[in-house]
């Protein structure tokens, strides 16, 4: 018998949730790190757990990006713009 998945999202929602994992716990953490660099500012604390190399996808172009491209592009931007909030909805 398959099930719709609409009728299994009340059950999901419904169920009490453990202890977050390891990984889980870590990724709140590096985003948590993220919202803290963009409200100090701070590009050295922003870039400081991500890889060396990154790809972006911007209208239908996919291209590789290092560091230094980061750097070069956040830097300005960090530096000129202040946030009073930078929070999860």
């Amino acid at each position: 018998m398959r099930i719709p998945p609409l009728l299994l999202l009340p059950l999901l929602l419904g169920c009490p949730r453990g202890e977050p994992s390891a990984h889980e716990t870590a990724l709140r953490a590096l985003h948590a790190k993220v919202l803290r660099a963009h409200l100090a500012s701070d590009i050295d604390l922003l870039l400081e757990d991500g890889a060396p190399q990154g790809t972006i996808a911007n209208r239908g172009v996919v291209s590789r990006t290092s560091e230094a491209d980061a750097r070069r592009h956040l830097g300005p931007y960090l530096a000129a713009t202040t946030f009073r909030e930078y929070r999860d909805l």
